[in-house]
């Protein structure tokens, strides 16, 4: 399973499991990661996860930018262990093999929840239930 690590600002350390196809990621509500750091967008890129290992990264018109390996991109292709900024939150992009029980315990991302890994800096971030209207 491929995850995005966060490296900096107060979800330092938070991983992302992605599971294949589309992923939106931003600050507000209705995304699928919600990320706490003011640089990012309500609703600031989409990333969709291929079968060959890659993410295609797509800016949805965000104020401060979407970046790989510091080149700003409105649609770029990032590779494993290549850097994503969106807006100043730094991420990397990791492919590891991960069980569904991993990739299904985590939670919206929140820098004072959050169970920890054993490594003591990575928590682990689950997709939001969806809300009944």
């Amino acid at each position: 399973m491929a995850i995005l690590k966060i490296k900096s600002g107060v979800a330092n350390g938070a991983v992302f499991a992605l599971k294949p196809g589309t992923t939106r990621i931003g600050r507000g509500e209705g995304v699928d990661y919600r990320v706490p750091d003011e640089s990012v967008s309500a609703v600031h890129c989409e990333i969709v996860l291929d079968g060959s290992g890659k993410i295609f990264v797509r800016d949805l018109g965000s104020s401060n930018g979407t970046f790989i390996q510091g080149r700003r991109v409105e649609l770029g292709v990032l590779m494993p262990g290549e850097t994503l900024m969106l807006g100043t939150l730094e991420m990397v992009f990791d492919v590891r093999w991960w069980n569904d029980y991993s990739a299904s315990g985590a939670e919206i991302p929140s820098p004072l929840t959050g169970r920890s890994c054993n490594d003591g800096a990575t928590a682990f971030l689950k997709r939001p239930e969806p809300v009944s209207r």
